[in-house]
């Protein structure tokens, strides 16, 4: 009559706890460094998600490859009605290869100021800034701009400037750089723009005033969304994806995008606001009790840009103390 012996409870990984429905495991590796001295900090844990949570909880692509694309100007032709907002945009969309070009060589590290937000500028904050305020100096269209890093509504020569220039062109406000705390680990990070008819301006205007607005990111790929007449296409730079124009340094790589009006990823920004607001905690809660897939990278572009590319998602960023 040998009492059964109690199984002693299965050890589990303190994130496992945390969200029971992502299983996962660990693989230990075990390296030497030769040029390193031996150390206890030698091993290596990579926590790696098990094949079937990775399939039940990721949204993949559904897109297939064309024969053609359209190019940046076969759409502008049809889908923009103002010459002049076409220049405003084409001049943008130059200015964020510039930058994405610049952020392949260029080091992250500190400038020593910062904006009026209090947030420290980074090197290539001041290279983005820089470039965007280039294209607008040089766009015959643009007659004046702000920046998140300068936020106050300057004249541009090209745009005449000085409020001589006639009421068709245009205000442009813009981020250069959204994602400073993440662009160090070498993660997507973007730029965002809105253009205002210079008749409203910038102050005091609202979003129904916007003629249009961008959205760059910089990944692996340099991708823009851009709003034009009849809703959001994206533009993919320097695909090697034919194109009805030759030689096209854009094609329109998603065409009248729609979100979905119900969504099964969310992004919760400031989630440690949750030990606040208990409205918010309630609404994190109910996402992760109806297994909602979570999808959150610290910058506001790659998280925002998702739902145009999954077709569905929910970004949320409560203020708090």
């Amino acid at each position: 009559n040998a009492k059964k012996e109690k199984k002693k409870p299965k050890k589990t990984d303190r994130h496992t706890r945390a969200f029971p429905f992502v299983p996962c495991y660990r693989r230990t590796l075990s390296t030497k460094l030769h040029h390193v001295p031996p150390s206890p900090a030698a091993e290596l844990q990579i926590t790696i998600m098990s094949k079937d949570a990775a399939s039940s909880t990721s949204v993949y692509t559904n897109v297939e490859k064309k024969e053609t694309y359209n190019s940046l100007d076969d759409i502008l032709r049809e889908k923009c009605s103002s010459d002049s907002l076409k220049t405003v945009i084409k001049d943008l969309m130059a200015a964020c290869v510039s930058i994405s070009t610049a952020l392949r060589t260029a080091l992250v590290t500190v400038e020593g100021s910062s904006n009026t937000f209090g947030d420290t500028l980074l090197s290539v904050d001041v290279i983005a800034d820089k470039l965007l305020w280039d294209a607008a100096h040089k766009s015959s269209a643009i007659r004046e701009a702000a920046s998140e890093e300068d936020p106050v509504v300057r004249p541009t020569p090209g745009g005449g400037g000085g409020g001589t220039a006639p009421a068709t062109e245009y205000t442009v406000c813009w981020d250069p750089l959204d994602g400073s705390s993440i662009v160090d680990n070498n993660w997507a990070v973007g730029t965002m723009i809105g253009v205002w008819n210079a008749a409203t301006g910038l102050i005091g205007a609202t979003g129904r005033d916007q003629l249009t607005a961008l959205v760059a990111q910089y990944g692996p790929r340099l991708t823009v969304l851009v709003a034009l007449d009849d809703g959001v296409y994206e533009f993919t730079h320097g695909s090697d994806a034919g194109t009805t124009t030759s030689r096209s340094p854009w094609i329109c790589s998603r065409e009248r995008i729609a979100i979905s009006p119900r969504s099964k990823i969310f992004s919760p920004a400031n989630l440690r606001a949750a030990q606040d607001l208990s409205r918010y905690e309630t609404l994190v809660s109910y996402y992760m009790t109806n297994r909602y897939t979570l999808r959150y990278t610290g910058g506001m572009v790659p998280d925002v840009y998702q739902q145009f590319t999954k077709g569905m998602g929910v970004f949320a960023n409560p203020t708090s103390a």
